[in-house]
């Protein structure tokens, strides 16, 4: 019949739109896909270039890093489907060079503005190595890693090629998708029947259609009922005038807001309770030329049941007069909020911030913050006494007359369940549905599932021990090496990470050819029919959780072998270098460097100009002057008088800097030797943990320093 049409047409319109959505987010899903991994190949193909090729020339560099590049955007290009989707496949390749090449000078533009900054706050016009940043000590990490991966050409060739089948087999057997879902939220607001009310975000306006679409999803044994008010959200003041009398004498109220109910609501509220039942059948029959009072504004226009009032030039009989305060105090709609209108302001804002008087329809966020401070009465209802009750036929003929919510009464919770789940599905809107244990808040929503993770735990597990493996073997044989690290002065926690950096190269190499690969690879044999039940995802959130996870395991396997560095490192319990106690007014340390006799003639020139530098405490952590250089022959020496920040504490000390000859007469060790002249023990000694601190970066940012740098600090010396 008409109904069941109409109730089958309107599902499959409401299917075709978000079916259209979801397709249009799948669509810009890959593309942002592509892009991603047009992104992660720069690294990668730097990554390749040095441990294929490692030539020393930047030339050649350059062009090899292209080549790689673009063999792996060829490769992307040939079987991604975001270039076969795209009616112009060249702006992927613009994007990601728009990206790239900003991102290039927003790095470039930060260095040279940091680098002014650190040369005006030193005054120095050369300021190549006065500090190691972190993506400096980041980029060498690496480097190394690669180095050290060329030199045992076979094991890093297993191993790359291992994370490359582990992120094949994730790739086939994991994805990340998104469908559309119920989610509940509770309100904790008691349930009065069973039914469900939908409303927009901050009791916006709903269309007219939206009744008779719900109607017939619903069918004929479910009646729905319609809540309309007529007030301006623009201007509150633009409400109705009723007249009672001759409509040039009477008595006239001025600015009076209406609420429109329709058959029905008797169902649903307490309301024929208060108007009284006799009078509220009229309404419920389908009476239209009626309207009921509160008792002040029936007053207020000396009007009593069964007189005539003029509203917006229609003629209307007092059905019936009611209490205002017990309307305010019974009745309520399902949600526990009020029948009434509310109570506008000029520039008022719903829950989620928004203006009111923004007409533009929007269900309501679901967001579990936000739709729970929609739920729990956020917003002020006009008491009982400013408005007056008609019909809502005679309603939608008044000015400013807007359908503001829809309810309908349900037999039980399971019809309630079923209802609510096939309607927010349907129309994407948000519900107050009324359980047996209180109401709940029911939204339809893109809710994402991984699935797969079972079918790859076992080969990440495997691949994880292998990564573990590898690096507990990596530090078995570059025991030596660590130590000449930790005689350059790296702290234990520098040397974990350089084996923490090695592993992350391994996984960027294995993961980024590994999924570009393995897409090429899957793309070829599902051609031929040969891959099987197992399907590839090429969406942009499947890209990530791939990746992502590879990475993940591999961090994770490089941490106990990078532990395992650093103690080799510092053998020691201390895991970290610490400020001598001090003796008194006295604090003897000893640096953790060795420097060779040439150095040692020009890193306390060096440390005489940082020093100086800071002769102006507002530039830095501390204040120097008296700066004096010595040398007796055997042992150099550099003093100062320090003033330590905060200033107000009043820290002063004499710090003396020696290095002498130690064990050999080749290599030098450095001694500190601090004597307080002012301030408290306490203060002294924790302020000098960050004065120790920057001394011995400075010893490794001496170790940065090109030879041609260093001859000139030890021609001054």
């Amino acid at each position: 019949d008409a109904v069941a049409m109409t109730r089958h047409a309107n599902g499959a319109w409401a299917n075709e739109a978000r079916v259209y959505d979801a397709s249009r987010a799948l669509a810009t899903d890959v593309v942002r896909a592509a892009i991603f991994l047009l992104l992660l190949a720069a690294p990668f193909s730097f990554c390749m270039e040095r441990l294929l090729i490692g030539t020393p020339n930047v030339y050649k560099q350059i062009a090899w890093t292209a080549a790689f590049f673009a063999m792996m955007t060829a490769l992307l290009w040939s079987f991604h489907p975001a270039f076969k989707i795209s009616s112009s496949p060249l702006i992927i390749i613009l994007a990601f060079a728009i990206i790239f090449m900003s991102s290039i000078v927003i790095w470039v533009i930060y260095g040279k503005f940091d680098a002014e900054l650190k040369r005006i706050k030193s005054k120095r016009g050369n300021v190549e190595g006065a500090s190691m940043t972190r993506a400096n000590v980041l980029t060498a990490a690496v480097l190394l890693g690669i180095a050290n991966m060329r030199k045992r050409k076979l094991r890093t060739a297993l191993t790359s090629m291992t994370i490359v089948l582990i992120t094949f087999a994730v790739l086939c057997f994991t994805s990340a998708t998104t469908y559309v879902g119920t989610t509940s939220i509770i309100t904790g607001q008691s349930t009065s029947h069973p039914g469900i009310l939908l409303r927009q975000r901050g009791f916006r306006a709903l269309p007219p259609a939206a009744v008779q679409n719900f109607a017939a999803s619903l069918g004929p044994d479910v009646k729905v009922v319609e809540r309309w008010w007529n007030i301006s959200p623009i201007d509150p003041r633009d409400q109705i005038n009723i007249i009672a009398g001759d409509a040039t004498t009477g008595v006239r109220s001025i600015g009076t807001a209406l609420l429109g109910l329709s058959p029905g609501e008797g169902q649903l509220s307490r309301v024929a309770e208060v108007l009284g039942v006799e009078n509220f059948k009229r309404l419920e029959s389908g009476e239209r030329d009626i309207i009921f009072f509160p008792d002040a504004l029936a007053e207020q226009l000396k009007v009593k049941q069964g007189d005539s009032v003029l509203v917006g030039g229609i003629r209307l009989t007092v059905a019936g007069v009611y209490r205002a305060d017990e309307f305010d105090q019974k009745i309520s709609m399902l949600s526990g909020e009020s029948l009434s209108p509310l109570k506008y302001s000029l520039n008022m804002l719903d829950a989620s911030g928004r203006r009111m008087d923004d007409a533009a329809a929007e269900s309501i966020d679901v967001d579990p913050a936000a739709a729970a401070a929609e739920a729990a009465g956020a917003y002020e209802h006009l008491p009982a006494s400013q408005f007056a009750i008609v019909p809502s036929a005679i309603s939608r003929m008044l000015p400013n007359a807007s359908l503001r919510n829809i309810a309908f009464r349900l037999n039980d919770q399971k019809q309630v369940e079923e209802v609510s789940d096939e309607l927010s599905r349907r129309f994407g809107l948000v519900m107050f549905a009324g359980y047996d244990d209180g109401v709940r808040l029911i939204a339809a929503s893109n809710l994402a599932d991984v699935s797969g993770g079972a079918k790859v735990a076992i080969p990440l597990l495997i691949g994880g021990m292998i990564i573990f493996n590898t690096m507990m073997g990596s530090i078995a044989e570059r025991k030596r090496e660590i130590h000449v690290y930790t005689s350059l002065g790296l702290a234990p926690l520098h040397v974990g990470a350089l084996f923490v950096a090695e592993a992350m190269t391994y996984g960027l190499i294995g993961t980024v050819f590994g999924y570009i690969a393995g897409q090429g690879v899957g793309t070829l044999l599902s051609h031929f029919g040969l891959l099987g039940a197992a399907t590839l995802n090429y969406s942009g959130s499947s890209a990530m959780l791939t990746m992502g996870l590879i990475l993940l395991v591999v961090f994770l396997s490089a941490l106990v072998p990078a532990r395992m560095a650093s103690k080799v490192a510092a053998p020691s319990i201390d895991r970290s270098w610490k400020v001598p106690k001090p003796q008194g007014d006295l604090i003897r340390a000893t640096l953790p460097f060795t420097i060779n006799r040439t150095a040692a003639d020009g890193v306390l020139a060096y440390l005489a100009e940082y020093l100086d530098d800071h002769r102006e405490g507002s530039i830095g952590k501390f204040s120097a002057d008296d700066i004096a250089l010595s040398n007796d022959g055997k042992t150099r020496s550099l003093s100062a008088s320090i003033w330590l920040t905060p200033f107000d504490l009043g820290v002063r000390q004499k710090a003396d800097i020696q290095i002498a000859p130690a064990s050999d007469d080749q290599i030098f060790e450095v001694n500190v030797e601090l004597h307080r002249r002012s301030g408290d023990d306490d203060s002294w000694y924790r302020m000098n943990r960050t004065f120790l601190t920057e001394l011995r970066k400075q010893f490794l940012a001496w170790r940065s320093l090109s030879p041609a740098q260093m001859q000139v600090y030890v021609e001054k010396s």
